[in-house]
């Protein structure tokens, strides 16, 4: 799959599915609403709000024995999001409660207030990029013009083979 994938005679970029909502932390810079692989933003340490990615986070201290990407208790707490007090992911963190008030919401009403992945990555890139594991509602895939003839000509092909063989 790191090739691409065939699809009507053209080939095609593929990038995994993820399904990223309001509530949906970013790994890279520990903002809420967006994923790591969308992120345009520089790194941002969720523990002690650092310019390096929370799993890079280590203990100044020396003979520290903690883990690098672990919290100690010498860590001085501070949220990259809300600047408060805490670590990013905390319970006590504003940004992530307005995070989870807008999912319940969003939930509520059936709509995650965003494009199916195909339809913004189709008009962000400007590329043909087919997205693994995403089903876009009403159906099925919509067509270009071009493949559909293409498309409707294999379909022809492959019933007169079904025939010729029985």
């Amino acid at each position: 799959m790191k090739q691409g994938m065939k699809a009507a005679r053209v080939w095609h970029r593929v990038e995994a599915f993820t399904n990223a909502g309001p509530d949906s932390r970013c790994e890279l810079c520990c903002g809420w609403g967006h994923i790591e692989n969308k992120c345009g933003n520089k790194p941002k340490c969720g523990y002690c709000s650092g310019n390096h990615r929370t799993s890079d986070h280590k203990c100044n201290i020396v003979g520290c024995t903690a883990m690098q990407g672990s919290l100690c208790g010498h860590t001085l707490e501070k949220c990259p999001n809300c600047k408060g007090n805490h670590i990013a992911f905390s319970s006590r963190c504003a940004k992530k409660s307005e995070a989870a008030r807008a999912a319940r919401r969003s939930r509520k009403t059936g709509s995650a207030g965003r494009a199916s992945t195909s339809e913004a990555t189709h008009t962000a890139t400007g590329t043909n990029r087919v997205v693994l594991g995403h089903r876009p509602r009403g159906g099925g895939q919509q067509m270009a013009e071009g493949q559909k003839g293409r498309w409707r000509m294999w379909r022809k092909r492959k019933q007169r083979g079904r025939r010729e063989m029985s």
